[in-house]
């Protein structure tokens, strides 16, 4: 069997008894990981009990994703339940078996997602999909502390675009059923 990400296919490793061997990069689907061997090549490994063989400090190398691999991720999972349709748009996944072809979800994106495209979210619409995904801030420090040292630091992180921050946070996402194009003012 073979992943298939971003176009890119993964040979599947059943199981690799020395974690020394791989690092992962990101999850692909429960239990289903992206790794990279020692050697550079680039594989997805079947880990069923992954925070049993990763102490507690590792976790957060395991489970770091982009919130597109997130959302997609989620909403495959969302549509194995029933709650959310298929796109009609599929994907070839190459198996034991042979290709296989699986179908993509709807596309899912918060309120200021849909609202870049040029979409708002319907009156009285409520979402019914809610998950965490990556937020990232910036903050700009005070230059005026009274600190001629700390002042310089500040200015020199503010003058890099300030101080980023990125935490997980849950947002509500809407499906195409619930938006509308924006309409042009008068």
């Amino acid at each position: 069997m073979k992943f298939i990400v971003n176009g890119t296919a993964y040979p599947l490793h059943g199981y690799i008894s020395d974690p020394s061997e791989y690092t992962i990069l990101g999850q692909l689907s429960a239990p289903y990981y992206l790794c990279r061997g020692k050697d550079g090549s680039m594989f997805a490994l079947y880990l069923p009990n992954v925070n049993e063989y990763y102490p507690r400090v590792k976790r957060k190398e395991i489970t770091t994703m982009t919130n597109a691999q997130i959302i997609l991720h989620e909403s495959l999972s969302l549509m194995e339940q029933g709650l959310l349709k298929g796109s009609g748009q599929y994907a070839e996944v190459e198996t034991a078996e042979g290709t296989m072809t699986i179908e993509l979800p709807e596309d899912i994106h918060t309120f200021n997602g849909w609202k870049e495209r040029g979409y708002q979210v319907k009156k009285g619409e409520k979402s019914s999909i809610k998950f965490p995904i990556w937020k990232h801030t910036t903050k700009f420090l005070k230059t005026d502390t009274g600190n001629a040292e700390l002042d310089k630091m500040n200015t020199a992180i503010n003058e890099q675009g300030g101080q980023t921050n990125m935490f997980m946070k849950v947002s509500a996402f809407f499906t195409a059923a619930q938006v509308e194009p924006i309409k042009a003012k008068a």
